[in-house]
This record gives C-alpha cells, sequence and structure tokens, in this order.
C-alpha cells in the first residue's frame, strides 16, 4: 500500500541540518540554565555562611577513627571537608588539606564528609588511600551535608571553638588565614 490508495502521506524524516538546530538550541537552552542557576547561588558557594552555627557532625559510618561526640568536638577548631570518590576537584584539593593538617594536627580537628554511603566503601576507602587523607571521615552524611547547604563538591568550612563557621569558600582569605582567624578566637 501506497500513499496513493490510502490517501495518508508517509511521514518525511527530519533533515540533517534540522537535527543539528534542534541538537544545538537544547544544548544551548541546557548551558542557559546552567548560569542562571549559578548566577542564583553564586552569594553562597561556601554553604553555610560564616557566623552561622554548625549541625551536628552525623554520618552513617566512620572510618579512620571513632564518631566524634558533641563532648569530644566542644571548643575545638574544625576543619570540615565535604568530597566524593568520583569529584576530580576533590582530588586536586586534597595535597593542600594534607599540608595544613599536617602544620596544625596539634590545634586542629580535620574530618572529612561524603554523601556517599556503604555501597561505596570500597570507592570511599580508594579515595583515602590514594589521596593520603588519613583524618577522620564519615560516610552517608547526606543530612549533616545538607545542614551545612553543601552544593557543591569540594567543600570546606572552618569551624571555630564556639561551634560556628569562621571560613568558608565564600572567603576571599585563604584556608590557612580562615584556620589562623579561629587560632586566634577565644
Amino acid at each position: 500500500m501506497n500513499s496513493e490508495t490510502t490517501g495518508l502521506e508517509q511521514p518525511v524524516p527530519p533533515s540533517r541540518s534540522s537535527f543539528w538546530v534542534l541538537v544545538i538550541l537544547t544544548v544551548g537552552a541546557a548551558v542557559g540554565f546552567s548560569f542562571w542557576l549559578r548566577a542564583r547561588n553564586t552569594s553562597n558557594v561556601g554553604g553555610l555562611d560564616v557566623g552561622k552555627p554548625t549541625p551536628p557532625l552525623v554520618a552513617s559510618g566512620w572510618i579512620q577513627g571513632e564518631p566524634p561526640s558533641a563532648e569530644s568536638l566542644d571548643g575545638e577548631v574544625l576543619v570540615v571537608h565535604a568530597w566524593s570518590p568520583e569529584c576530580v576537584h576533590c582530588f586536586r584539593e586534597a595535597p593542600e588539606l594534607i599540608e595544613l593538617q599536617r602544620k596544625y594536627q596539634d590545634r586542629v580537628k580535620f574530618i572529612g564528609l561524603t554523601f556517599r554511603d556503604v555501597d561505596r566503601i570500597e570507592a570511599i576507602r580508594g579515595f583515602l588511600e590514594t589521596t593520603g587523607i588519613d583524618w577522620l571521615n564519615g560516610y552517608g552524611a547526606l543530612d549533616t551535608l545538607r545542614g551545612f547547604e553543601a552544593e557543591y563538591l569540594p567543600t570546606v568550612w572552618v569551624v571555630g571553638r564556639d561551634g560556628t563557621v569562621v571560613w568558608n569558600k565564600d572567603e576571599s582569605a585563604s584556608l590557612e588565614d580562615g584556620i589562623e582567624r579561629a587560632l586566634a578566637q577565644k
């Protein structure tokens, strides 16, 4: 049967040029939407704002140490690092964190958090082994990271002795400056 006998026209396949126009429009819309989202959130790249109290550090499990209690963290300066084993930037940031942890290990506690859970434990351990990060890390910490308002990875906060954020990535000062500022507080 053909279109002459049925009265129905055969669909015309799209041309190559209309296919590419559709692809370009779709990609353009996606890029535009991405820029719009970033523009909305650029004031809060660092997550929880300086001066805000931090949420309790809760995770479904901990490696490289015992779970921290509120009492063990009371009055301590903390560096809280949000990361993921698939995050290329997290790998790139690790050497700076390791250097700072070695420099301040007697005065500052470093704690890592990932939203990844026990089903990714091998990847989590692989990340820590590959980077050389040897401090306490919590996995399955999605609720805690939401409390820190983490939208980007990696993200780092310096928490003062009073439990409030002293530094985040929105600061123009360096992470080390943030640590020094927290240590100077009484």
